[in-house]
């Protein structure tokens, strides 16, 4: 450290329990350990920005998409894609946001089995199922649940809910369809809203959905 500490003692026992092994700091260190202290320093400030940056960044994302869905706030969202192995092996990705970013320990990934190769509707179907079958926890229960693909894969998706059986209320998340826009470019996307029954194109420079939804 570059400065007497008032808590020395304290924060040593701190640092050891975190670490595992016994840490000590050094107090108005000098020469080349000064030099290593002042470099510490600049790389950690850089770091903080960094993440400040990307922090305020996804909050005004957030803010966004509350405001797209007339949404007073977003806890919780889960985003489910179809996707094909070079095997032919239909396979499910889960993705989850929170307002802070990405919740990548709850990204889950499903092997989908005992259906038509292709079949993307039966597969969404199915990891739906698989997903929300059983009971949820308060704080694991989605506000949004987004579904690639149009209203064929959306009305596939209120059809599982229809018939889940779980004392979680079914009526609190909201489904919602992106569906590729017309050139079927990035950020073109179309969100189809099931409880508003209304679709929302997106523009080239919306950024309301625009989260790193990098698979599992």
């Amino acid at each position: 450290m570059d400065r007497q500490l008032a808590e020395k003692s304290e924060l040593e026992q701190l640092l050891s329990e975190q670490a595992g092994r016994k840490v000590t700091i050094q107090e108005s260190v000098k020469g080349d350990k000064s030099k290593y202290l002042q470099l510490a320093q600049v790389n950690a400030k850089a770091a903080l920005n960094v993440q400040l940056k990307q922090s305020s960044r996804m909050s005004e994302r957030y803010q966004a998409l509350c405001d797209l869905l007339n949404l007073p706030k977003i806890k919780r969202m889960e985003c489910f894609d179809i996707s094909h192995t070079m095997g032919n092996q239909t396979v499910a990705s889960c993705v989850v946001f929170n307002q802070e970013g990405p919740l990548k320990s709850d990204y889950r990934r499903f092997n989908i089995e005992g259906i038509t190769g292709g079949d993307d509707y039966a597969a969404m179907e199915q990891v739906l199922q698989k997903r929300y079958e059983r009971d949820l926890e308060e704080d694991k229960i989605p506000d949004i649940i987004f579904i690639d693909g149009g209203k064929g894969q959306l009305n596939r998706a209120l059809n599982v809910f229809q018939h889940l059986q779980v004392k979680w209320d079914k009526n609190r998340p909201h489904l919602i369809g992106v569906a590729k826009g017309v050139d079927r470019r990035a950020g073109q996307e179309v969100l189809i809203i099931s409880k508003q029954d209304r679709e929302i194109h997106l523009p080239d420079d919306s950024f309301g959905i625009a989260f790193d939804s990098t698979h599992p």
